[in-house]
């Protein structure tokens, strides 16, 4: 990956990411399913698809 040499921007004090994709930057926010590992954090263990 190419680095931009961006600085990631941040959002009620939590850092972006960055995504796959240089210049490109996520922030997850698990709003309507509980996530034990936090609000912001990228993934939820309790979280499956059932198509896998």
């Amino acid at each position: 990956m190419k680095d931009t040499g961006q600085t990631a921007p941040t959002l009620f004090g939590q850092t972006f990411q960055k995504g796959q994709l240089p210049g490109y930057f996520t922030l997850h926010a698990w709003l309507y399913k509980p996530n034990s590992a936090g609000l912001f954090a990228a993934w939820n263990p309790e979280v499956a698809c059932p198509a896998v």
